[in-house]
Order: structure tokens, then sequence, then C-alpha cells
């Protein structure tokens, strides 16, 4: 369940990641995971196809083949749309 700290904090992401190239996302995201103690999943050096990665950050958890679709799931997710 999340708090209102959490929504102020998915709030602060998703105004972060705005600011930031969609291609960059990705990379952005995992810092600002990791800066807030969530979890990150994803191997170091992707292969070639898409496979299962996850984040997870104050009570959100998303999913995706890629982390780009992975971090798209999570601002949904945050800005209330189930994705």
């Amino acid at each position: 369940m999340t708090g209102p700290e959490d929504i102020d904090l998915h709030a602060e992401i998703a105004l972060l990641l705005e600011s930031v190239p969609a291609d960059q996302q990705a990379d952005t995201m995992r810092e600002l995971v990791e800066a807030t103690g969530g979890m990150w999943l994803a191997p170091e050096e992707a292969p070639e196809v898409p496979h299962y990665q996850e984040l997870m950050v104050g009570g959100i958890h998303a999913t995706g083949a890629t982390m780009a679709e992975a971090v798209e799931n999570y601002l949904a997710q945050a800005a209330g749309r189930a994705a």
C-alpha cells in the first residue's frame, strides 16, 4: 500500500523523467530507484532479444520486456492508470 510520502515520491520521479529524453529515461530511473532504496532487476548486458526486467519503488512494481517498457509501465501506474 502506498502512503502520502510515496505519492509525493512518484510525482517527483515522474516530473524528473519528463525532463529527460526518452532514450535516457531507463538510466535515469535506475539512478532514482537505487537512490530511494528500490529494486532494479535487469542484466548488466542485455541480450539482443527482449526479456523480463522489473523495477520496484515506493510500492509500485513494474515489469517489461525491456527496461524502457518497465519504466513506461511504472509511469502509467504512478499516474493512476493500470498498465
